[in-house]
């Protein structure tokens, strides 16, 4: 078990963790809880470890969530449950919308994150 990298936004830090058989999750720890979500963003394959952690944010429910980098969308961390893209301006929404155009399936939109908090 290794971390593969940390991403910090200035105090919050999700961190990516590789097991074997290519098992990846993205990990964090919000106010002496554990959380971890599977490693990759199930709309667009990419790092969910390198996303932006949401816990404070009140028009959120379900807290904590991590963005996607790449197409936006949320999921929490408690249940796996998507929800709606978070908004993003300039050259990352340009990206996330080639992200979502990129998704061959509408259907695959709809996959809910695999979750495990202790």
């Amino acid at each position: 078990m290794m971390p593969t990298h940390t991403h910090n936004n200035n105090t919050d830090t999700i961190k990516g963790w590789e097991f074997g058989g290519g098992v990846r999750m993205a990990c964090t720890n919000v106010d002496g809880t554990f959380y971890a979500i599977q490693g990759s963003c199930p709309r667009c394959a990419f790092d969910l470890w390198k996303g932006d952690l949401i816990k404070d944010d009140p028009g959120f429910e379900n807290k904590p969530l991590v963005a996607c980098p790449t197409c936006s969308t949320i999921f929490s961390f408690q249940n796996g449950k998507y929800g709606p893209p978070m908004k993003r301006t300039g050259l990352q929404a340009f990206v996330g919308n080639l992200a979502k155009t990129a998704t061959q399936e509408d259907s695959y939109y709809k996959r809910e994150g695999i979750c495990y908090y202790y």
